[in-house]
């Protein structure tokens, strides 16, 4: 009998099959080949975003020594430690929002996911220029399959919802007898913010507007349904991030020198304030300035004026030392589970 008339045995593979079992090994390796490229790109760019972060703040530091110096400081670190913790919930809200956000508009429920893009995109906002944080989200989205239309979508929700809480936080901070900016409880504060209001009460008009766009550009449109409940959620959650802010601003100040109490209320109120400023004016890179000149006026009633001008600048070193702290945490979780 010729080898090629002797039956196969059942353990042997068929050329047929043996052809599909190589192939599947072979798309098998290519696409573990190209996971394992773009950990080494996402990898490569979190270095490189971390190292100019720190020579940006490195740049800061140098070019303030003067006011930085011109203080002994002395650290309680008591406050210190309470400082933190109130910065770690409120970036924890942050986090817990935005994945909220694009839970309802792309679907995707992988909390440590949406906390690793937020982390990674959040420390591109430190650099100079506002594209870096709105590019660096897109792009990492894009990696997961998400469209850049829905990453944008949430994008503008996330700034909306932002500003609005802001400025519920601000204006509840003027108790009777506070100092207020901006004239208060004026009339035209609520005109300027009423767009806003409004986008919180009906969110889907946004997703109509995005849709006649993207129709006018040929677009398919997005099939993504906001709730007015999602909408007033958001907004609580981004109210109580800015309240945590505020209260790790008016220990890491505590923790240099002695404050009032009453100092709580200006302290949250002006950080929140300053902070929609910034969102509004998102052209100037990370704030830049807005933030540290708010605080400052904040601060003077209640602190000698170089500590007030160097609180607000410390301030900034702490936050960007507590993001990369928990940039560095997410980075290593993300390793140890092979993402």
């Amino acid at each position: 009998m010729m080898a090629a008339d002797m039956p196969q045995q059942p353990g042997d593979l068929q050329p047929g099959r043996a052809g599909r079992l190589l192939s599947w090994l072979m798309a098998v390796g290519r696409r573990a080949g190209a996971s394992l490229q773009t950990r080494r790109v996402r990898t490569l760019m979190l270095v490189a975003v971390v190292g100019a972060v720190l020579v940006s703040l490195g740049w800061t530091v140098y070019g303030n020594w003067e006011t930085l110096a011109s203080y002994d400081w002395q650290f309680d670190l008591r406050y210190l430690g309470v400082s933190f913790g109130c910065y770690s919930a409120a970036l924890f809200l942050s986090i817990l929002t935005w994945h909220a956000i694009i839970r309802c508009l792309a679907g995707l429920t992988d909390f440590k996911t949406n906390a690793r893009v937020y982390l990674y995109s959040a420390m591109a906002k430190r650099l100079p220029g506002v594209v870096w944080h709105i590019a660096s989200r897109l792009y990492l989205y894009q990696q997961e399959g998400i469209a850049k239309t829905v990453t944008s979508t949430g994008l503008a929700l996330e700034t909306a919802m932002m500003i609005v809480a802001g400025m519920v936080v601000y204006l509840g901070s003027l108790l009777p007898g506070q100092r207020g900016l901006l004239g208060g409880g004026s009339p035209w504060l609520w005109l300027g913010l009423a767009p806003l209001l409004i986008l919180m009460i009906q969110p889907s008009l946004l997703i109509r507007a995005i849709n006649a766009v993207l129709v006018r550009l040929g677009r398919a449109r997005l099939e993504v349904q906001v709730r007015r409940q999602d909408s007033l959620l958001w907004v609580g959650l981004y109210a109580a991030n800015w309240v945590a802010g505020g209260l790790s601003l008016y220990f890491l100040t505590l923790a240099i020198h002695p404050l009032p109490a009453a100092a709580l209320f200006d302290v949250v109120g002006i950080l929140a304030l300053s902070g929609v400023v910034s969102l509004i004016a998102f052209f100037v890179p990370g704030g830049w300035g807005i933030r540290e000149v708010s605080l400052t006026l904040a601060l003077r009633p209640y602190l000698p004026l170089p500590l007030a001008l160097a609180v607000p600048l410390l301030f900034r070193l702490w936050l960007v030392l507590g993001e990369i702290f928990w940039v560095g945490v997410s980075a290593a979780l993300s390793s140890r589970s092979g993402h």
